[in-house]
């Protein structure tokens, strides 16, 4: 045999494309564009078709010529990449190839394993997720989206799909390579600053903690014995926050240089696929998706800019009277947990009416227990991605949770009246309204359980609902107010009239905290008076929007520096972008109906928004017209 050419296939294989058709017919040839093994019969088609006539197809036993002096090296490399492919195929059959993909992300933990694959393997990268040892082909410009001809039928049949061996020659040159790569760079550069700026923070914290640690061991030196066990309480409340306020500093370090291993780890990559703009297409679109939850990492901990500020604060009665049973002090603290600060505000940063969605498969919301329609009333996502449903149906009375990724409800609780508004919490927790209870019941998260918790009783019927930095934001009918609240209940302010005297709500239901582009802000639906009303986080009123597009507001997300909203008497979804108003003075909003009838929006209830998949979940309530509708949420991807 001469030295410089060698034979394709080295033993026997099968076409590819009659496998697929359930017929064992001997490959004659392999095309590299396609990356299958192919018989003459199907070849002659391949070659005869004009989207894959330009295609490179070698037959079996069909010399290279000699062009280079690596002709040997590549024809090697040749047989390898048959024999991988079609050991990929045969091993469909197998019943061990689920253990094959050790590098999936996994989307509780959002760990990024698949970074530390062998990079000597780059092969890994061009198999399709879906479809078990389908290679990728084919690219989506509509969705930006990576897959194999199954995924492109099956899903992409009406959209604007190219051949990746036709879009990967320009894109290594081409500008959208030089803005990844340029935009891994700024987002290193941003990380670095951050984790200075986190461990600036914590030598303030440490200065600040020994600060008041002194001011409180100097006071207590004015004062008897009496009070020594109070000494050790407050000190004991200090410590314990030093050393948990410490670890969230800690983790948060820790994430940044996650965040930049993750880098390093892109860029080499693609520095190793080097020529080979197959592989570099499909490693760059792959870091261009990884890069955009990289941004939301990034943004995240770049929101969390000083350490907490301890005070503590002598009681002057104390100093008066010795013998007093009031407390020597209070330390006076913002609380900072991990849950909290990684999903306050939205990264969204295209202007909310310019947003396109894209329809995805509902998710059911009715579990076996349940008799008759659903009524879900009230949306949130857990800290691990689920959905906790609030069903305010008379015969359900229940919370749920869902899993989004699997479709199931992994747990309903009974409760003892009919839930309207619920919210996420730190730490596994949540709060949800009962209204004609005019309770507050809090409830734990724990794995795929839901138990409840403690419940507080508050006056009126609270409808909406909110959690931000250790307060619950309420919404009560009866009467009609908003009130800011500790988490024991206790009232810190309330909005009830207005600045002429008269009520300030009618019947206001559901409630978001979100971010406006100066600083936090308190969103509330009156359906009543037909308004959405902007607070700051002290309850002082900014602005009250009325528009036309506004009927009958329900269910209220924040996103970006704005929010969407339920109009349900209108059957849409509408966004609101931010101005700011005077005082008491209404405003007329610019509103935009962003998802409409034709896109299946009936009687909009409630919504939330997924920051990390983008998404939109939304529940409708049809009453028993269209009760089958009432069972199902809507679900609508950001493209």
């Amino acid at each position: 045999m001469d030295g410089n050419t060698t034979p394709i296939h080295v033993f026997p294989v099968l076409c590819d494309v009659c496998r697929r058709n359930e017929k064992n017919v001997k490959a004659d040839g392999y095309c590299e564009t396609c990356r299958e093994c192919m018989c003459m019969s199907c070849i002659e088609t391949h070659e005869n078709q004009s989207d894959t006539k330009h295609h490179h197809v070698t037959r079996t036993g069909e010399k290279q010529p000699d062009t280079n002096n690596h002709q040997v090296a590549k024809t090697s490399e040749k047989q390898s990449d048959i024999q991988n492919y079609q050991m990929a195929k045969t091993s469909k059959k197998q019943p061990d190839t689920k253990h094959h993909h050790a590098t999936r992300i996994s989307e509780d933990t959002h760990e990024y394993s698949e970074l530390s694959v062998d990079m000597e393997d780059t092969r890994a990268f061009d198999m399709c997720d879906e479809h078990a040892n389908e290679p990728i082909k084919f690219f989506c410009l509509s969705h930006d989206f990576l897959g194999c001809g199954e995924c492109v039928v099956e899903k992409h049949r009406t959209c604007k799909v190219e051949h990746i061996s036709d879009l990967a020659r320009k894109y290594k040159n081409g500008k959208s390579f030089r803005d990844l790569i340029s935009s891994l760079d700024k987002l290193e550069k941003d990380v670095e600053k951050n984790t200075a700026s986190v461990s600036k923070s914590y030598n303030v914290l440490d200065f600040n903690i020994r600060t008041e640690v002194q001011k409180i061991e100097q006071f207590r030196l004015e004062i008897n014995n009496y009070l020594d066990q109070r000494q050790e309480v407050l000190l004991g409340q200090l410590r314990e926050s030093e050393l948990r306020h410490k670890e969230l500093l800690e983790e948060l370090r820790e994430r940044c240089e996650q965040i930049q291993t993750s880098v390093r780890d892109i860029k080499a990559k693609l520095n190793i696929v080097g020529s080979d703009t197959h592989l570099h297409f499909i490693v760059s679109k792959l870091a261009e998706m990884k890069l955009k939850h990289l941004l939301v990492q990034k943004e995240k901990v770049a929101r969390i800019k000083d350490a907490p500020k301890f005070t503590f604060t002598v009681d002057k009665e104390t100093e008066k009277v010795i013998t007093s049973d009031t407390l020597i002090g209070v330390l006076e603290f913002e609380q900072l947990t991990t849950q909290e600060y990684l999903t306050e505000g939205m990264t969204v940063k295209k202007a909310l009416t310019t947003l396109r969605f894209a329809k995805e498969p509902g998710l059911s919301c009715k579990s076996p227990e349940d008799n008759g329609f659903c009524y879900i009333t009230g949306l949130t996502l857990t800290s691990r991605g689920h959905l906790l449903l609030a069903d305010f149906q008379t015969g359900h009375k229940s919370v749920k949770l869902v899993n989004t990724s699997t479709n199931t409800i992994e747990s309903r609780l009974v409760l003892t009246g009919c839930p309207y508004e619920i919210k996420s919490m730190p730490n596994d927790q949540a709060v949800v309204t009962i209204p004609h209870q005019g309770l507050l019941q809090f409830l734990d998260v724990r794995g795929n359980r839901i138990l409840k918790g403690r419940a507080i009783k508050v006056d009126g019927k609270c409808y909406g609902v909110a959690h931000y930095r250790n307060k619950l934001i309420v919404s009560s009918h009866c009467p009609s107010k908003v009130e800011i609240l500790t988490l024991r209940g206790q009232v810190i302010s309330r909005v009830e009239y207005s600045g002429n005297g008269l009520p300030m709500f009618k019947y206001p239901n559901h409630i978001a905290v979100g971010f406006d582009g100066e600083t936090d802000v308190i969103y509330v639906t009156d359906r009543g008076q037909e308004t959405v009303t902007k607070l700051d986080t002290s309850g002082r009123i900014i602005s009250v929007s009325r528009d036309k597009g506004i009927s009958l507001p329900y269910g209220i997300t924040a996103i970006g520096q704005g929010a969407f909203f339920c109009s349900y008497g209108n059957n849409g979804i509408q966004a609101c972008d931010n101005t700011r108003g005077q005082g008491t003075k209404d405003e007329t909003v610019a509103m935009t109906t962003i998802l409409k009838t034709k896109d299946g929006i009936r009687h909009p209830m409630c919504l939330c928004f997924d920051e990390e998949r983008e998404m939109i979940y939304i529940s409708s309530y049809h009453g028993k017209r269209s009760a089958n509708m009432n069972n199902e949420l809507q679900v609508f991807k950001i493209i």
